[in-house]
């Protein structure tokens, strides 16, 4: 009988393997914030958008999106911040006037004056044109005005609104921009 006992278990086993899965409810039981579940976004049908994209970790419940006034010399642009923990803190910094340079034209930085919270953020994002990031070891605010690729480090906060990436990219060299909250 010991062969026939064997081929009991290895069915058993087998069975056990296949339906190993089967009861998985999608959560994750990992508390890492490089772990966290994301719900199913859509990619943004166009640049106004303010559906976060996908690989951030902006709130499920979104509630009331932060808006943003971006004054660089005479054009004034906006902005929408996601909610999460990195654009809240963005928004308690807010009034600013930040210095930035351009980077391989495709953005433009500049130093915050304190941290982001990084808590339910991934390691590192891929930003599409049109993005306003946080670029965690360096502490810079970011606008997005051409392809960047993934980089570890990279916090999308938000998108900018219609035309202003292109018109971004239009400046050359370094900038000043002031940065404010806006009502609504």
């Amino acid at each position: 009988m010991p062969a026939t006992r064997r081929a009991i278990c290895a069915v058993l086993l087998t069975f056990l393997g296949l339906t190993a899965g089967c009861g998985d409810d999608g959560r994750s039981t990992s508390t890492s914030p490089s772990s966290a579940q994301n719900p199913p976004t859509t990619e943004p049908a166009a640049s106004q958008s303010s559906v976060p994209p996908s690989g951030t970790a902006a709130s499920s419940d979104q509630g009331e999106q932060m808006r943003i006034q971006i004054a660089i010399g005479d054009q004034r642009f906006t902005a929408t911040i996601f909610d999460s923990a990195a654009g809240r803190d963005l928004i308690a910094q807010l009034p600013l006037s930040i210095d930035m340079t351009d980077h391989g034209s495709v953005e433009k930085t500049g130093p915050l004056p304190a941290p982001l919270s990084l808590a339910g953020q991934p390691d590192g994002a891929d930003p599409d044109v049109g993005d306003v990031g946080y670029y965690a070891p360096g502490n810079d605010l970011v606008l997005y005005y051409g392809d960047q690729s993934y980089y570890p480090g990279i916090v999308v906060l938000g998108r900018l609104d219609g035309d202003a990436a292109s018109r971004i990219a239009g400046m050359n060299g370094a900038i000043t921009a002031n940065v404010a909250a806006s009502a609504g």
